[in-house]
């Protein structure tokens, strides 16, 4: 079974960071959790909650638009004005301007979809389980030797149609968080990094094979850390 750990911390991940506008959507989404989860609130928790779910709308948002950042063929695509960036922005924009009622609709039905995937896939823990420190030291030994195979300009170029095929299956949680796993647990096997078309074909190729076998198993491969506290042990029925 395929496993994935993912510190807190780092939840907000590259693109999201960059783009995160306009912050209405940021707040549509964390009033729809409010309604879907009563007495939700900032804290650690359900902050990172937040954080990931509109990390992965924004995905989403980029896929169903066909907005790809990176062309995996290509390690210095250079882009014309817009930018994907620029591009994203103003979808976004003309999106929530034209028909914001309908817009309110398909984003609250997403959230509503995006929990139901994160009560299928990810599981709260606490740093001092067993568990969580046996997996850890499993994903960060994985990530290590893939980190270590390719670098981070090489694993970038795989990252898109690797996330891509990861919402073409439904799955539309944690998409960061599984893209960077697939990614570097693949590249971990290898000998060496790819090279050249074939090559990085064929390695794709195995990466959208694991998303097949992911998307068939229904449990959990995200395990997100929190603080070691009652408050939060009382709410972890949430994961």
């Amino acid at each position: 079974m395929w496993e994935g750990i993912h510190q807190g911390e780092q939840i907000m991940g590259e693109i999201s960071r960059t783009y995160l506008e306009p912050v209405m959507v940021s707040e549509m989404i964390r009033l729809r959790l409010g309604e879907l989860l009563p007495g939700f609130d900032s804290d650690q928790l359900e902050r990172k909650m937040w954080e990931m779910a509109v990390e992965d709308f924004l995905n989403y948002l980029r896929h169903v638009w066909s907005v790809e950042l990176q062309d995996w063929m290509s390690e210095e695509a250079e882009w014309e004005e817009p930018t994907p960036i620029q591009k994203l922005k103003s979808l976004i924009v003309d999106w929530l301007e034209e028909d914001p009622k309908t817009a309110k609709e398909d984003l609250d039905a997403w959230v509503s979809l995006w929990l139901i995937k994160w009560r299928q896939r990810v599981k709260i823990v606490f740093k001092d389980e067993e568990n969580y420190n046996q997996n850890c030291k499993l994903v960060q030994s994985l990530i290590q030797k893939g980190s270590q195979r390719m670098g981070y300009e090489e694993l970038k170029l795989f990252r898109e149609p690797i996330l891509f095929t990861l919402l073409n299956h439904g799955e539309i949680t944690g998409t960061e968080i599984l893209t960077d796993h697939i990614l570097k647990r693949e590249a971990g096997k290898l000998k060496y990094a790819p090279k050249g078309i074939k090559e990085k074909a064929d390695f794709l190729a195995v990466c959208m094979r694991e998303i097949k076998t992911l998307s068939q198993i229904a449990g959990k491969f995200i395990f997100i850390k929190v603080a070691d506290s009652k408050a939060f042990k009382a709410r972890k029925e949430v994961g």
